[in-house]
């Protein structure tokens, strides 16, 4: 049985995802005038942003139909338009259906371990959204992800086009949010996270000469209205994640999945 308090925790979200579709569809968009906005603020604004279920529903009808469709050109886009160059640190790739999470934190505490100054990007989080976003392990501060949160949204509400009309959804906005945050703190390397499969993910916009390894945690049947209904087309979507000549290591995997060339 769902409980009260999850019922208006929903209800609360869905409110506040209509009330900013409103604003941003509004003649002057939205913008934070406060370098720093109240925390709160910018939770209700983010949690307005289109879901991104519907970017992958879009993305799942184009698949049918068209093998080498990806989702690369709009995130590229925005980070154009947010000046951020992302060959400025070193970045670790981790996909999988199972333990990609698990994987992604047990390469950045060795990674500390070691001396490096990490940023860690995961999905979703437990508690706090700041969880998404970690600087040397530690969840990024309220005022510090309200500032960044600020800036990028500012920025892209400001440069949208005719091609790019609407601001980026959820999970997009999030990706690009951390990746401002790592560049900004200068940190030696970042371990990303994907989110949904390799190739329709919106953190598979990496620069492939910053990207010293991609990871793959063991393949499963999740989510198969995405990924495909067999493991050999969920390891066509998760090779996408691989640009050569970025070495890949994985663990071992059903005996379909490994054959599966990259996509081009």
């Amino acid at each position: 049985m769902i409980r009260f308090e999850k019922i208006g925790r929903l209800l609360a979200t869905t409110c506040a995802r209509r009330c900013f579709r409103q604003m941003s569809s509004q003649r002057e968009p939205f913008f934070f005038k406060e370098e720093v906005p109240a925390f709160s603020d910018v939770l209700k604004a983010i949690n307005g942003l289109q879901s991104n279920a519907v970017i992958i529903q879009q993305w799942v009808k184009d698949r049918h139909t068209n093998k080498q469709v990806d989702l690369k050109d709009f995130m590229s886009d925005c980070l154009h338009r947010l000046d951020l160059d992302l060959s400025r640190t070193t970045w670790v790739h981790v996909a999988g259906t199972k333990g990609k999470g698990s994987t992604a934190s047990f390469a950045d505490s060795m990674l500390r371990q070691l001396g490096y100054r990490t940023g860690l990007y995961t999905s979703p989080h437990l508690v706090s959204i700041t969880e998404r976003i970690r600087l040397d392990g530690q969840p990024l501060p309220e005022p510090l992800f309200a500032r960044h949160a600020a800036r990028v949204w500012n920025r892209l509400q400001a440069s949208r086009s005719a091609a790019h009309p609407e601001l980026p959804s959820y999970f997009r906005f999030l990706t690009l949010l951390a990746f401002d945050v790592f560049i900004e703190a200068g940190v030696d390397v970042v371990v990303c996270e994907c989110g949904v499969g390799g190739r329709p993910d919106a953190t598979n916009c990496l620069p492939a000469s910053a990207v010293a390894c991609t990871a793959v945690s063991s393949l499963g049947y999740d989510p198969q209205n995405v990924l495909g209904h067999t493991l050999a087309e969920v390891a066509f979507e998760k090779s996408g994640l691989f640009p050569p000549p970025v070495p890949c290591l994985t663990v071992p995997q059903p005996p379909q999945a490994p054959a599966v060339p990259r996509p081009p």
